[in-house]
């Protein structure tokens, strides 16, 4: 089963400019077979309902991010969420594994200012959040 992680990359940039996160947000890093991937280290205490859409991709880095068009976010996948050993995929609570290349699709926003993201994976200080998947 494909996914299509509804980060609507509009959407995104509306949700930027009203979603903060404080430095305190907690972050959970995994590395790979060349990929980091970044969750959220615990449950959201309330759900962002932008639409994520994107495809699952690989900053040069090595950082797991959406693509869609020519925007480029680096994701914070939902809480759970499992990098494979060999760092082409991810397993995704509720969906299974996401590979690099697929499509994805969820509910989420966007943040600014996660001062305890690796430094590798800012590309700015906008981040794309994945906290719900879309069947």
């Amino acid at each position: 089963m494909k996914l299509t992680l509804a980060l609507v990359v509009g959407a995104i940039a509306t949700l930027l400019s009203g979603c903060g996160v404080s430095s305190a947000t907690s972050l959970s890093v995994q590395r790979a077979g060349g990929s980091i991937m970044i969750a959220a280290s615990t449950e959201p205490d309330a759900v962002m309902e932008a639409q994520i859409v994107g495809i699952l991709t690989r900053t040069a880095q090595g950082c797991l991010a959406v693509a869609s068009g020519s925007e480029l976010h680096v994701l914070v996948f939902p809480f759970g969420s499992t990098l494979a050993e060999a760092g082409q995929s991810v397993e995704v609570p509720e969906i299974g594994t996401v590979h690099l290349d697929d499509p994805i699709e969820g509910g989420g926003g966007g943040y600014i200012h996660l001062s305890n993201m690796p430094e590798e994976c800012r590309l700015g200080d906008e981040f794309a959040v994945w906290q719900t998947v879309s069947s």
